[in-house]
């Protein structure tokens, strides 16, 4: 099944995916997309790991197509850019080819000591306001040590249909 893994620049998307896949986590800013097959039983994804640079953002939208399940990842920590953040998955669950995709929040790099608990993230977000077609989740996580990961992919292995 398809997985895009979106986000705002710096938020530990790569990580994400790097620990998920057991490559070491250093990484740079990426330019254009990962993609990398998780096997994760009984089920495999193929994710899709898309730039969040502000002017590549706008590119986000050709990976939409045959999209079961988003991973949203948000910089806890970040809390100065959480409007722009709500701006854009509002945007991209407004799309019609992720109308029935499964959405979930990783609340990332909750190990820093100004990060918004998981509560604030959905309230920062407004995730209240999502229509009832987008089953979400928010889980907390700590990327550079894979916490929370697990139990991310499996409530999305739980929720996700193949289109």
């Amino acid at each position: 099944m398809r997985v895009l893994l979106l986000g705002l620049d710096n938020a530990g998307k790569t990580t994400i995916l790097y620990h998920l896949i057991g490559k070491p986590a250093q990484t740079v800013p990426t330019i254009g997309f990962n993609v990398e097959t998780v096997k994760f039983d009984p089920l495999e994804f193929v994710v899709w790991d898309v730039s969040g640079q502000d002017r590549l953002r706008t590119f986000w939208r050709h990976y939409y197509r045959g999209t079961s399940g988003v991973i949203f990842v948000v910089d806890s920590n970040d809390t100065a850019r959480l409007e722009l953040v709500k701006k854009e998955l509002h945007g991209i669950l407004k799309e019609e080819e992720l109308q029935n995709a499964v959405l979930i929040i990783l609340a990332n790099k909750q190990d820093l000591p100004n990060a918004l608990p998981v509560e604030g993230i959905a309230k920062a977000l407004a995730l209240d306001e999502l229509k009832d077609n987008h089953k979400w989740t928010v889980q907390a996580t700590v990327a550079s040590k894979g916490t929370g990961l697990k139990e991310g992919l499996t409530w999305l292995a739980k929720n996700m249909k193949p289109l």
